[in-house]
């Protein structure tokens, strides 16, 4: 039985040669790369991530239009559920877990009613997938550092995952990458508040729950986890600001760097920092000041060698009408609170302009109930 740091990448694809081409990037012994017919039970016992090309082509398999009706995956999304359905199965669970994702250059074919591709995160939902790869390198950059990241975290995993509730928590720790911070437990009171699958589905999934949590449910969202977005938020400047002063060479890249999130994942969505790393630091670096906004900013001034493009306490980000942050801003009494279905109840409520929100059907329609009247007051 192979060790579970051992477990390998398993990549099911028509097009072998085409899909090794794509991840040249991973090393011959972190990855195999099958056709259909070549997968076998030894391929699963073996994999940490099994990683299934959206579309199978009748050229490329023609054996499978002779196959029962039954028997005939007509895409990748079909023969991943297949790979599931084995895994569930008693005669897989001494293997340890074993993550399943979908690869796809045509992400927007999940969900066909959008004029663009849907985030990752909503495209592994649609599918019932743990994660859904766009082949374009996506939010988190390379892709086989992607790939990597995912199957690393599977890798991660207790090979049973811990009933005892103290045991789970360490295990929760270790996995997020927190050990001996001060603000450990500050951020792990935070993580808590996101409702983590930590008991019961930890343990009949064997931390796939955790896993899935955390890459839908967390990472793309505002949590106890911050993207550059939503960090230049918390600091009071303009993100375009931020993203241009974390050059990795100044003081602000040091100083921010403790408060870097290291855990699990980390390379799948781009970096992200700690809510409590950051809001420790500004404590220090301000003298207990940090919700002083003109000493957050003579502090980051002095990091960058310039002037923070500064926010107003009255600004926040808003959502585009493809339901994504791009780092635009607007003030609070331009806007009205959304709530898309893919929200978490435990995440930040986004916000959106009022002018958006009128001109595009589907932001209207997720405008909050309490928030309506003052649509109805500026389209009048």
């Amino acid at each position: 039985m192979p060790r579970q740091e051992d477990k390998r990448i398993v990549v099911v694809d028509d097009e072998p040669r085409k899909a090794r081409q794509t991840l040249l990037d991973l090393a011959d012994d972190e990855v195999v790369v099958l056709h259909p017919e070549e997968l076998e039970e030894k391929h699963l016992q073996e994999a940490a991530l099994v990683l299934v090309d959206h579309h199978l082509e009748q050229d490329q398999w023609p054996r499978r239009s002779k196959l029962p009706f039954a028997c005939q995956p007509q895409d990748g999304r079909a023969l991943a559920a297949i790979v599931q359905a084995y895994l569930r199965t008693n005669g897989f669970r001494s293997y340890g877990p074993t993550a399943v994702a979908l690869l796809s250059g045509k992400l927007y074919e999940v969900t066909p009613d959008l004029e663009a591709p849907p985030p990752e995160h909503l495209a592994a939902r649609a599918c019932g997938l743990d994660w859904a790869f766009a082949k374009s390198q996506g939010p988190g950059g390379n892709l086989p550092a992607r790939i990597r990241s995912f199957a690393g975290a599977v890798r991660d995993l207790p090979l049973d995952w811990p009933k005892s509730p103290d045991r789970s928590r360490e295990a929760v720790a270790k996995l997020l990458g927190i050990s001996d911070q001060d603000w450990k437990e500050i951020a792990l009171l935070q993580a808590d508040r996101c409702h983590p699958p930590v008991h019961e589905l930890a343990v009949w999934t064997r931390g796939m729950a955790f896993i899935r949590w955390l890459a839908q449910l967390i990472l793309p969202y505002r949590t106890f986890l911050l993207d550059h977005n939503h960090l230049a938020i918390r600091l009071g400047v303009a993100p375009s600001w931020l993203a241009s002063s974390l050059d990795g060479k100044n003081g602000l890249s040091r100083e921010l760097d403790r408060a870097q999130y290291r855990g699990i994942l980390s390379e799948l969505q781009g970096p992200r920092w700690w809510l409590a790393g950051v809001d420790a630091e500004l404590w220090q670096a301000t003298d207990g000041r940090s919700i002083d906004r003109d000493e957050v900013w003579k502090w980051l001034g002095a990091l960058t060698s310039g002037h923070p493009e500064a926010l107003s306490d009255q600004e926040t980000l808003v959502l585009g009408a493809d339901f994504r942050f791009n780092g635009q801003t607007a003030r609070y009494s331009e806007c009205v609170r959304v709530w898309p279905d893919d929200w978490p109840a435990f995440a930040e409520t986004p916000w959106t302009k009022i002018a958006m929100a009128l001109s595009n059907d589907r932001l209207r329609a997720v405008v909050l109930a309490e928030d309506l009247e003052r649509l109805s007051v500026n389209e009048a």
